[in-house]
């Protein structure tokens, strides 16, 4: 068997999944020919579906070396590149592609999107306004012409672009979602939450698509069969839509509810639950199942119905009662809580987190002690912030410790990420500062939340504008 040979037949054991088989030939491959391009790329390729990003970039660069030319190489480099928020190498990558093969689809499709991501919407637009008429088969185009019109904050020309695509691919998932995305941001959900669920066929970032062999419940009343929620997507997603759990129980006595590690802590006191889980672990048996992020589907969800059983998260009593004491030397001050950036894996990051400077306008309020909640990275931003901050998220070690601080708390302001729901499902204040083109949860021009009664909204005037919803902050802390 030849070296060609060889490659075509571990391309197709990757094609069919057998990601190992494949893998040691492509090693076997380099043994013989150490600068094989193609040997170098595809282990760039499986490296980057092992979520080893750095490792597909030395892999594919070095593929780059061997074979400058190659179209496809170039727009992996630039995927990779992107998974680990490397955005202008990305940029650069995704433009060589496009000098190779001008009227690549896939080139266009990924240039596109990375100067959305980096914030040129003219740019993106003109470059697909001028290719897409040609490469009308090309599903990426059209998807990238709706996320154009989304990032302008034009919602009946993005849905426009997502119902012609649509149209063209009626099997592209990406443009189905695409679809309801829109349709449930505009308040119509009735036909979004029928999108929405083609969700399931796309696998997020760090989120691949999990089989489940079992029915997906339908509504209907069950007896003595098991259903199981499961979660997907982020924290948030699982923190809000816990509260369909009553709804379920009525129907199906017998729940179990597999979540992620992270969540547990928080949801231990829902009641209603046969068996709580970590969705990692090994499922105990079922019989129906159903994503906790379809519920709103299956239970006919529309904005005059959404279930607000608030408060259906409580903290820990123990622990609520620990901080009770801790804080008592703040009990002349109204206690505000910090929230100011999500995780960097989250596909807006870049426009819904900010920096903890850009909180200094609260500063001039006087009779108020700040406290950060803020996990990750980025809460190392309070050793140099120019006003006083209370840091114990060295003592937070899970979100029922966070759940437990918050509810001493008099206030949260926060940007959108996790600790807002968690506010939210709390009946705790929260003020959420939105960016310009906001998930579809907080729907369009309005300050409260149907989610949420006790929520307020502060929105982004145009896009990276912080200031004017600081602004308004600042005068609705004065008022109280």
């Amino acid at each position: 068997m030849t070296l060609q040979e060889a490659l075509q037949s571990a391309v197709r054991l990757h094609k069919a999944g057998q990601i190992r088989e494949a893998e040691a030939i492509y090693q076997q491959v380099l043994k013989y020919e150490p600068k094989n391009a193609d040997a170098l790329h595809l282990l760039g390729v499986l490296a980057h579906q092992d979520r080893d990003y750095e490792k597909a970039i030395e892999l594919i660069s070095r593929a780059i070396a061997v074979a400058p030319n190659n179209v496809d190489f170039h727009c992996n480099l630039a995927l990779a590149q992107e998974a680990v928020n490397q955005p202008s190498a990305a940029l650069t990558s995704w433009r060589r592609a496009l000098q190779l093969r001008p009227n690549e689809p896939k080139a266009i499709a990924g240039l596109a999107s990375a100067l959305l991501a980096a914030g040129d919407v003219h740019e993106a637009e003109s470059l697909v306004s001028k290719l897409l008429p040609l490469n009308p088969q090309s599903p990426q185009l059209y998807l990238q012409a709706f996320n154009i019109k989304l990032a302008q904050g034009n919602y009946e020309q993005a849905i426009a672009a997502a119902r012609e695509g649509v149209a063209r691919f009626p099997q592209s998932a990406e443009l189905h979602f695409a679809h309801g995305i829109a349709l449930l941001t505009t308040g119509d959900f009735t036909a979004g939450w029928d999108e929405y669920e083609w969700r399931r066929r796309i696998p997020f970032p760090g989120l691949p698509i999990k089989e489940v062999p079992m029915p997906c419940w339908d509504g209907r009343d069950l007896s003595d069969q098991r259903i199981l929620l499961h979660t997907e997507q982020g924290f948030g997603d699982a923190l809000q839509f816990i509260r369909y759990l009553p709804e379920v129980t009525r129907r199906c006595r017998r729940v179990i509810v597999a979540a992620y590690s992270e969540v547990l802590p928080v949801f231990g006191n829902l009641q209603g639950v046969e068996e709580l889980v970590s969705a990692n672990d090994l499922w105990p048996e079922f019989d129906v199942h159903c994503p906790l992020m379809s519920l709103p589907r299956v239970l006919k969800t529309t904005l005059q119905n959404i279930p607000t059983p608030i408060p259906y998260l409580t903290p820990d009593p123990t622990r609520k009662r620990a901080w009770e004491l801790r804080l008592t030397e703040f009990s002349n001050q109204r206690k505000i809580g910090l929230v100011w950036a999500g995780k960097k894996i989250h596909p807006n990051d870049r426009n819904r987190s900010m920096s903890l400077a850009a909180f200094a306008p609260l500063a001039a309020i006087s009779g108020v002690e700040f406290f950060s909640l803020q996990k990750g990275p980025p809460s190392d931003q309070t050793k140099t912030c120019p006003f006083k901050v209370t840091d114990w998220t060295g003592e937070l070690n899970d979100l029922a410790d966070t759940a437990a601080l918050l509810a001493n708390l008099d206030l949260l302001i926060t940007v959108d990420t996790a600790v807002a729901h968690l506010a939210g499902a709390m009946g705790k204040p929260v003020w959420v500062l939105l960016p310009f083109v906001p998930d579809w949860r907080w729907l369009l021009d309005r300050e409260d939340s149907p989610w949420y009664p006790t929520m307020r909204l502060f929105r982004q005037p145009r896009a990276g504008d912080w200031d004017l919803p600081m602004i308004r902050i600042v005068e609705a802390l004065k008022q109280l």
